[in-house]
C-alpha cells in the first residue's frame, strides 16, 4: 500500500510517502515498483530502531525499484521530504 503526501498540504513534514509492504511468506519476497524507481524510501525510525532483527533486513534498491522483505514481516518504509 502506498501513502503519497506530494500533493496538496503536507500531512507529515519529514516524510513524503508511506510504503507498507507484507510479506505472509515463509521466504524472502521481492516487488518491483518501477514507478518509485529513482526516489529514496528507508525503513520508518520505529523499525529501524526497534527490537524485530528480522524487518531490519528489509531492502530498497532505488535504481531498480525494488523492495525486498523478509519472510512473515510487515515493514513499513517512509519517503524522506
Amino acid at each position: 500500500m502506498l501513502v503519497d503526501d506530494r500533493l496538496g498540504e503536507p500531512v507529515d513534514p519529514r516524510w513524503s510517502g508511506a510504503l507498507v509492504v507484507l510479506n505472509a511468506g515463509r521466504d524472502e519476497a521481492e516487488a518491483f515498483l518501477p514507478g518509485l524507481a529513482g526516489q529514496d524510501w528507508e525503513l520508518t525510525p520505529v523499525q529501524r530502531h526497534g527490537s524485530d532483527p528480522v524487518v531490519r533486513g528489509t531492502r530498497w534498491e532505488p535504481a531498480r525499484g525494488r523492495v525486498r522483505v523478509p519472510a512473515l514481516t510487515a515493514a513499513v518504509l517512509v519517503r524522506p521530504r
